[in-house]
C-alpha cells in the first residue's frame, strides 16, 4: 500500500514540470504526506490546472470512508474504481513515497525514489468529489500494481504506478477507450526505483520535517552516477545525496 509520500517542491517547478497553472497561491512543503492531507493533483476535469485535493478516496457507497489506494488488477472489475477509471483520473504530483515490510510496515520505513529521474513525478490517481459538512472536497486515491524488485526487496507486495511523462497526457484526456488508460498503467517507471531505510519517525504523521528523508543506512540496490547540490542533500552511509526539492 502506498500510503505515505513526500512532495516538497515549490509551485513554479510544479507548473513548469507539468505545464499547468496552479490555481492556489501557495504550498507548503510536506515530507509525510498521509491520509487526509491536503496535496497537489492534476485532474482530468481541468488538466491544465494545478488544484489541492485530499488524500484518500471517499466512494459514493459510503462518504465516510477513506481508500488511499485502488488496486490495478480491479480497476475494471469493481463498479467504483472502473467508474473512476473512465472518468476521473488524476496525476499524484510527488518527489518520493515510503514504504515498508508487509508485516512490519512503517515500523521499518524505506524512503522509495526513482533513480536519475527529474523530480516531481506522477503518481496514477483517481478522483471523486463528495459533499461533506455543505462542502465540495475532491478526493483521491492512488493506483497500486504488483511489486517492483525493490519492492521485492522491501518486502511489500504492491507497488504505486508511476506514470511514464509520456503518458500524462493521454491519462489526462477524457473519452478515451479504458484500454488506453490501463495501457498507461503498464507503461510505467516502477522499475527505475531505488531505495534506503529512513526514521521510523515516519510513521507518525505529527511529524514532518527534513530528518524524514534523511538515510539511516545503505540504498538497496547500488547507484553510480550521483547528482550532489547544497540545498536540502540527502546523505547516506555511502556518501550517497540525493536532493528531492530539485
Amino acid at each position: 500500500m502506498c500510503g505515505r509520500y513526500v512532495i516538497v517542491q515549490k509551485i513554479e517547478k510544479i507548473e513548469r514540470r507539468f505545464n499547468v497553472n496552479a490555481d492556489f497561491d501557495a504550498l507548503q512543503p510536506n515530507f509525510n504526506v498521509g491520509p487526509g492531507s491536503l496535496a497537489p493533483i492534476i485532474a482530468s476535469d481541468a488538466p491544465n490546472t494545478l488544484q489541492i485535493g485530499s488524500f484518500g478516496f471517499h466512494p459514493n457507497w459510503d462518504t465516510k470512508k477513506l481508500i488511499l489506494n485502488a488496486r490495478e488488477d480491479k480497476v475494471l472489475t469493481s463498479v467504483e474504481w472502473k467508474s473512476a477509471l473512465a472518468n476521473r483520473r488524476c496525476l499524484v504530483i510527488a518527489d518520493c513515497f515510503y514504504e515498508g515490510p508487509e508485516k512490519e510496515k512503517l515500523s521499518k520505513p524505506f524512503l522509495v525514489y526513482l533513480q536519475d529521474q527529474e523530480r516531481p513525478f506522477a503518481f496514477a490517481g483517481i478522483y471523486n468529489d463528495v459533499e461533506k459538512n455543505g462542502k465540495t472536497i475532491r478526493s483521491f486515491a492512488v493506483i497500486t500494481t504488483t511489486p517492483t524488485r525493490v519492492m521485492d526487496l522491501i518486502g511489500h507486495h504492491r507497488s504505486p504506478v508511476i506514470l511514464h511523462p509520456t503518458d500524462y497526457n493521454k491519462w489526462l484526456t477524457p473519452d478515451q477507450d479504458l484500454f488506453n488508460y490501463t495501457e498507461c498503467l503498464k507503461n510505467n517507471t516502477n522499475e527505475l526505483q531505488n531505495a534506503f531505510p529512513v526514521s521510523i519517525e515516519v510513521k507518525s504523521i505529527k511529524n514532518n520535517n527534513k530528518n524524514l528523508v534523511k538515510p539511516t543506512g545503505e540504498r538497496l540496490l547500488p547507484e553510480y552516477n550521483y547528482a550532489a547540490d547544497n540545498s536540502i542533500q540527502l546523505q547516506g552511509m555511502a556518501n550517497t545525496k540525493k536532493d528531492f526539492t530539485k
